[in-house]
């Protein structure tokens, strides 16, 4: 095993990027809807709320790019196999 795979150092950062893109707005959006528009001021309720509502989120963000990762290598290894030798 390599110590350092280009590819699984893409796949990383692009899921460090994505969640940075989305869990941000999304948390600032699903605080202010749990302060101000439901009135959930308890910090345990809020955190567990926070917590379900951008874990859903990342789960189905994750597996979007994981599954159009395997795609993506699929395809090339069926490329590789058929190239001439």
């Amino acid at each position: 095993m390599k110590f350092y795979d280009p590819l699984i150092a893409k796949e990383t950062s692009i899921h460090v990027a994505l969640g940075t893109v989305i869990n941000y707005p999304l948390n600032i959006f699903y605080t202010w809807l749990a302060v101000v528009k439901w009135g959930i001021t308890d910090p345990l309720v809020l955190s567990t709320i926070l917590t379900v509502g951008i874990s859903f989120v990342a789960f189905t963000r994750i597996y979007i790019v994981r599954s159009l990762t395997e795609k993506r290598k699929s395809e090339r290894q069926k490329y590789i196999d058929n190239l001439p030798l």
